[in-house]
């Protein structure tokens, strides 16, 4: 596993590294979030040039939801906006307490800011979207409690390595009536306990 600049370089589909950032931390506040605390966590990830497009074939329509997937060393949280026809996924460690701090920060505003960063060379352009968080108990919720593993750069390279081998975008499925998927974007959460691990040397699978 290499890390480059956006993302992971996998022998397969390519992973982007997706991030949390509070709204204070970000160079200017967008309109959208007018009102939300300022602790409240963006979700963040790098989207490449050529996707670029999708963020202007939007038909209006879009949803937010969580969900879980099985994995070898247990269930990986899925986090997943769609966008018309774009989908787009992120996963984490199921009982990562950073992921779950921010849910409760999101269902407590009740919406969830997210940022999209459109990079190419030095240049970087952010489309910035907030979504509706589902009301009610969320679908990995029973699991939120589940023992949690701990973080190696062994972990992490078999997350990364299960999210690009493209089995998420086998599997994924619209989640919207009606509107086929046309393109699916995967990320991988990097959280501070991760973090460590990202610049690490690659390690064999």
């Amino acid at each position: 596993m290499e890390q480059g600049m956006n993302g992971f370089e996998t022998a397969h589909w390519p992973v982007g590294i997706g991030r949390l950032v509070e709204l204070r931390f970000l160079e200017a506040r967008p309109k959208q979030t007018v009102g939300m605390p300022i602790d409240t966590p963006v979700l963040a990830c790098p989207v490449a040039p050529t996707d670029a497009h999708w963020f202007s074939k939007g038909n209006g329509q879009a949803n937010f939801g969580f969900g879980y997937i099985p994995h070898d060393d247990g269930l990986l949280m899925t986090i997943r906006a769609q966008i018309g026809g774009l989908q787009v996924y992120w996963i984490a460690e199921m009982a990562d307490p950073e992921v779950w701090a921010a849910i409760d920060k999101w269902r407590r505003v009740k919406r969830a800011p997210v940022m999209f960063e459109i990079r190419k060379g030095a240049r970087s352009d952010k489309v910035f979207g907030v979504f509706d968080v589902p009301l009610g108990t969320l679908h990995n919720e029973a699991y939120r409690h589940r023992p949690d593993p701990v973080p190696t750069a062994q972990r992490l390279h078999s997350i990364v390595s299960f999210v690009g081998s493209g089995a998420l975008q086998l599997r994924a499925s619209t989640d919207m009536a009606g509107v086929p998927l046309r393109q699916v974007l995967t990320n991988v959460i990097v959280t501070g306990r991760l973090e460590p691990f990202v610049k690490a040397s690659p390690v064999p699978a």
